[in-house]
Formats: structure tokens, C-alpha cells, sequence
């Protein structure tokens, strides 16, 4: 692992159906020891008619638990479009949203990696949960009714498997995670 913090990112913003949204996070430190990841909810001002979010108040407590870390996301590209829709929601609120680096792209050209689509794919084919772990998780699911996936039901979830997930391919890799995760480039319409 490269001596650089890297702070894991998912993105879930709410919507029109969906009122709440949430942003989770969990550090990887400078030694490749992954933290307790957590997720802040707030009110997500995508839908039709809501004045009133606290997403800029959660935004800011975000940008400086972030400092000055490389940002991954497992689809980068996903969740700096939904950052995006986030903060072109609130007009008046200042926010930047960080650059994000994507682990999909670098788990796509890591050699000897099985092909991986979503990120529950990932957790599974890559062992990054222990039986246990997903045992636990899937009874929340459906014996407790909580979240709306049966893997990975929270953006702590997430961005507790994109941390392993990172931990692995620069275990696997050999390289800095510099060399890894390259900024998301724009695509071209």
C-alpha cells in the first residue's frame, strides 16, 4: 500500500421516490488498515417540491473529514453524476465536490482479476466479506426488512467493500494506489 490516505466514497442521493439519500465513507489509512466505515443521512433535496435539506450541512462535515485524500468510489462515474445533481439542487449552497477516482476501472486493468460487474459481484467473486459477514447482512434484508439490497444495504456497506476492494487490488497489484486509481475522465456527449 502506498503512504497515502484513501477515503472511500458511495453516493446514494434520494430522489423523487425516494426521500432520504445518504454518503458513505470508510478510510483506508496511510498502512492499508480500512477504518469503520459510516454513513450520513440527510434529506435529499432531488425531489419535487423540498426547500428544505440538510445535504449542504452534511456536505461540509464530508469535505473535511476528505481533506486532503484521494476520493475512490467503486463507479466514480456514478457517484460524481449524482454529486452533480446534489449540488445543482441547492443553488446557494457552496459546495465542490472532490475528484473522484474509480476502482472499477482499475479492478478492469488489474491481470488475473475474474471479470466483475456490480459491486455485490466483487464481494463475492473477490471474497471481500466473510461468510459471516454476508450471512449477517442478508438476514437484515430479509428478516429485519432493512434497505433495499440484499448484500450490500447501505452506503457504509458500500464503501466498506470498495475499501477492501482497494486494499486488494494494491495487494494483488504490487503498485501504489496512486498508479491504480486514475481520476474519472468526462465523457464526451
Amino acid at each position: 500500500m502506498a503512504a497515502s490516505r484513501i477515503v472511500c466514497i458511495d453516493v446514494e442521493p434520494g430522489g423523487q421516490w425516494r426521500p432520504d439519500g445518504s454518503v458513505g465513507l470508510c478510510e483506508v489509512d496511510e498502512n492499508g488498515v480500512i477504518g469503520t466505515p459510516f454513513h450520513l443521512p440527510f434529506i435529499s433535496p432531488l425531489g419535487p417540491g423540498r426547500s428544505a435539506t440538510d445535504f449542504p450541512e452534511v456536505w461540509a462535515f464530508v469535505e473535511a473529514y476528505l481533506g486532503s485524500s484521494i476520493v475512490a468510489a467503486y463507479n466514480a462515474r456514478y457517484d460524481r453524476a449524482a454529486l452533480r445533481r446534489l449540488v445543482a439542487s441547492v443553488p446557494d449552497a457552496v459546495i465542490a465536490a472532490p475528484e473522484i477516482r474509480c476502482v472499477l476501472e482499475a479492478v478492469r486493468r488489474t491481470p488475473n482479476l475474474p471479470s466483475i460487474g456490480c459491486l455485490g459481484d466483487a464481494v463475492i467473486r473477490l471474497r471481500l466479506f466473510s461468510d459471516d459477514e454476508i450471512e449477517l447482512r442478508r438476514r437484515r434484508f430479509f428478516d429485519d426488512h432493512y434497505g433495499n439490497k440484499w448484500m450490500l444495504n447501505d452506503s457504509s456497506d458500500d464503501a466498506l467493500a470498495c475499501a477492501r476492494l482497494v486494499t486488494k487490488l494494491t495487494t494483488l497489484s504490487a503498485q501504489p494506489v496512486e498508479d491504480l486509481l486514475h481520476p474519472v475522465a468526462p465523457r464526451l456527449r
